[in-house]
């Protein structure tokens, strides 16, 4: 029989020696030590984690000394884990085995295993960030290596489970560690960095912050403006942001509506509304254009998403054609039971195009003490009439009555200036 009696159930680190030699003694099946000279085969592995004699193999065979002892150094190899050595001798049947465990050495490199260029909106997780200590052979470090990860302290960056930018964590066995990782508020790329004791130009994980879905429309240009009916406006400008304030990427839907009837204007469909997706900035410029009616009037912008959207607060004004017609009146005549001085003006257009919009005519420096009384409103202080709700085609003419109030019964003047699109 063979009898372990030394060196069974440790530990080295790879490369080195264990600490306590194998020993073993043998018996006869009288269970006395043999004589010296007796021939035990000791075999180690051949691959994997295994080690060598003294002779620089992983199988020896050595005899018995006096007392039927044997005694042998044994160095782990380069490669980690456990095995047996096993013992042979002619006679024995069943022999035992030592087991043997070579320990990972110090941590000499980092290997990203997982997580590494990859994206998530702000304030979204990632998938876990991977990685695997080895040492100086290759093998996976044992556990309780410390590590530091590194996210940047500022700007786009995240968090780990302890809600800092920082961690260390220890490997599990095999060298490897997983941690979450959440994106921050910030959008943009930026690296994690790693750290351990003995480990030179460890890799970094290259991580970048998307925009979130839309929560904000901020109108940038074009707002509170004014022109001339039948003109075009500035652009209206918006960017959109998520709930960071980080503009969202491209292909955001915006829709944008101008009212249906009145004051109001098209796009560049030719509608009132259109649709348009955002710049890879988040940014979108719509061209509108005056319709022919005067008047103030809100264009909206609406978003999935986004709660209280802005609205543009525009204006079209009316435009003077007075260079286009001529406005003509017959004599007042007093109204006898009314008292009211009454005369007929007439508007032709004159001019080579259609005047798109109602037409009306503003009284101004009119007579002292005169006040006239059927008109259709007052702007800038003068009164003003409507001549006609629609448009006025080339050479058309339209007459209208006028009245005026003139205690005095003195002459009656005034200076007619001509509007399309209302005033």
């Amino acid at each position: 029989s063979i009898t372990i009696t030394g060196g069974n159930s440790q530990s080295a680190t790879v490369g080195t020696a264990f600490a306590t030699a194998l020993q073993i003694l043998v018996k006869d099946s009288f269970a006395n030590a043999v004589a010296a000279g007796v021939s035990v085969t000791f075999t180690a592995p051949s691959s994997g984690a295994s080690g060598t004699f003294a002779n620089s193999s992983s199988t020896t065979t050595l005899q018995t000394v006096a007392g039927g002892t044997i005694s042998t150094p044994f160095t782990a190899n380069n490669t980690a884990g456990a095995y047996s050595v096993t013992l042979a001798s002619t006679g024995v049947t069943s022999p035992p085995s030592f087991s043997l465990t070579n320990n990972p050495g110090a941590a000499s490199t980092i290997s990203i295993t997982g997580g590494n260029n990859q994206s998530a909106a702000i304030n979204t997780a990632f998938s876990a960030l991977q990685i695997q200590v080895k040492d100086s052979f290759g093998n996976g470090a044992a556990s309780g290596v410390s590590v530091t990860f590194t996210a940047p302290s500022t700007l786009a960056s995240g968090k780990f489970a302890n809600n800092s930018n920082t961690t260390t964590l220890q490997t599990a066995a095999g060298g490897t560690i997983s941690t979450p990782f959440t994106a921050n508020s910030v959008t943009g790329s930026y690296s994690v960095t790693l750290a351990s004791a003995g480990v030179s130009s460890p890799p970094s994980f290259s991580l970048m912050n998307t925009p979130g879905p839309p929560a904000s429309i901020t109108i940038t240009g074009g707002n509170s403006q004014s022109v001339t009916i039948g003109t075009a406006f500035a652009s209206l400008q918006i960017v959109v942001k998520d709930a960071g304030g980080n503009p969202v990427l491209a292909g955001v839907n915006v829709t944008f509506t101008a009212p249906a009837i009145g004051a109001s204007g098209t796009f560049s469909n030719a509608s009132n509304t259109i649709t348009l997706a955002t710049l890879a900035n988040g940014t979108i410029s719509a061209p509108f254009t005056a319709n022919f009616s005067g008047g103030a009037y809100l264009v909206t912008t609406a978003s999935t998403g986004v709660s209280s959207p802005p609205s543009f607060s525009l204006a079209n004004l009316a435009a003077n054609v007075s260079g286009q017609v001529s406005v003509t009146q017959n004599g007042f005549a007093r109204n006898r039971s009314t008292g009211l001085w009454t005369a007929t003006m007439t508007v032709t257009n004159t001019g080579g195009t259609v005047i798109n919009s109602p037409v009306q005519v503003l009284m101004t420096n009119i007579t002292a003490g005169v006040t006239m009384v059927n008109n259709t409103g007052i702007s800038n202080g003068s009164p003003y009439i409507t001549v006609t709700s629609g448009t006025l085609a080339r050479g058309a003419s339209v007459s209208v009555p006028i009245q005026f109030s003139n205690p005095s019964n003195g002459f009656i003047s005034y200076t007619p200036v001509t509007y399309s699109g209302g005033l």
